[in-house]
């Protein structure tokens, strides 16, 4: 957007911004966007590295070991099994499983 405005375009924002301001006040609105943009920047950083943390701890657990994840899987199952098998009358004979599986 900005891109656009070419150096004419600029020097006329300028010139508008030293009437509606003032000399004395220009300096002053020039911090304050100065800081705007820095705050913005730093709160942009910090989602930044709030997802990277999380992308990073996503990889962490997926290259998790086989079998952690199989019995992670196993308990997790077990842990819904007496809920739900009862229900529909299944034994446990599912958990029976080849160490292969």
């Amino acid at each position: 957007m900005l891109s656009n405005i070419g150096v004419p375009g600029m020097i006329l924002i300028l010139v508008l911004a030293l009437i509606v301001f003032g000399p004395s006040k220009l300096p002053e609105a020039g911090r304050a966007v100065g800081r705007s943009i820095r705050e913005f920047k730093n709160a942009a950083q910090g989602i930044t590295d709030d997802i990277k943390k999380d992308i990073n701890e996503d990889i962490k657990e997926a290259k998790q070991t086989p079998t952690d994840l199989k019995n992670n899987t196993k308990k997790q199952a077990e842990s819904y099994a007496p809920a739900c098998f009862s229900l529909f009358g299944f034994g446990s004979y599912l958990f029976d499983l080849p160490d292969k599986f």
